[in-house]
């Protein structure tokens, strides 16, 4: 049990340092939200999550990425929205909403 809760801390924690290099090192370009729900199935701290997803397009290939936050999303955060992405220049497909929710 130690060891799989160990592995599940190296990947969250690899994680959590991807989206660090995303915000120190990322280069930005205009997206667009596609889909903002809330996700009914399950709560943090009594509160359903909101799943932001958005599309960006890097040298003419679209991505899509995703966001959860336990924010409600404002009206800047509604689906056809113009948005801000950042992302890795060495991995497009590593991105975050930019500012953050």
């Amino acid at each position: 049990m130690l060891g799989v809760g160990g592995v599940i801390f190296l990947w969250r924690y690899q994680r959590a340092l991807v989206r660090v290099a995303i915000l120190r090192r990322g280069l930005a370009t205009r997206g667009e939200i596609s889909l903002v729900e809330q996700i009914p199935y399950y709560r943090v701290n009594r509160q359903h999550p909101w799943e932001i997803r958005y599309r960006y397009t890097v040298d003419w290939r679209e991505f899509e990425g995703k966001l959860t936050t336990l924010v409600e999303p404002g009206e800047k955060l509604q689906s056809g929205r113009a948005v801000t992405v950042l992302y890795l220049v060495e991995s497009p497909v590593q991105s975050v909403l930019y500012p953050l929710p």
